[in-house]
């Protein structure tokens, strides 16, 4: 079986479920939001988005977000 990395397309769906406002965009504050009701710790997931937020924008990409699966 190979392992394949999902597409830009498979991680903007995952992405547009994280974005509570719908305004296209996923912030810190809504994948954090999202990421604690999926138990993960906040601490972990600051230091996550440390890492994933390569622009340091405040916001995470679907190209961001691959690169870091």
């Amino acid at each position: 079986m190979a392992n394949t990395k999902p597409t830009v397309a498979q991680a903007q769906a995952v992405l547009d479920t994280m974005d509570i406002n719908k305004d296209g965009f996923v912030s810190r504050a809504e994948f954090v939001e999202r990421m604690l009701e999926q138990g993960f710790k906040e601490t972990t997931l600051n230091q996550l988005l440390d890492e994933i937020d390569t622009d340091e924008d405040g916001t995470i990409s679907a190209e961001e977000y691959l690169r870091r699966l």
